[in-house]
């Protein structure tokens, strides 16, 4: 995987302004700029590149949803976009605990005495 180009201080506060305005254009960009940091917080949390995809295309369609909620003076965009990431990743790994879980109560249901 190539690096992952840093995103200035400059282009961030306008890339945010054209996502407010709904550009998505400024969304593609995003996606160009950030998508390899996001999926690399994904892939180290799941160990699964389906999975991390999903979570890639979780984030950007959050942080398109929801990008009126992003206030900068709290922080930058990028470390708000990976704690979605994190949390998106968090909420796998339980869902994949949780079937695990229920796949073993059925083979131990599903057993001969």
């Amino acid at each position: 995987m190539t690096q992952p180009k840093r995103l200035s201080q400059k282009d961030e506060r306008s890339l945010v302004r054209r996502l407010k305005a709904r550009d998505e254009r400024a969304l593609g960009e995003l996606y160009d700029l950030l998508a390899p940091w996001v999926l690399g917080v994904a892939y180290r949390m799941l160990r699964d590149e389906d999975e991390a995809e999903e979570v890639v295309g979780d984030v950007f369609g959050q942080v398109w949803a929801r990008i009126d909620q992003h206030d900068s003076r709290r922080g930058p965009l990028v470390p708000w976009m990976l704690s979605i990431a994190r949390n998106r990743a968090l909420d796998m790994l339980r869902r994949r605990s949780r079937w695990w879980r229920k796949a073993a109560r059925w083979e131990r249901h599903m057993r001969p005495n």
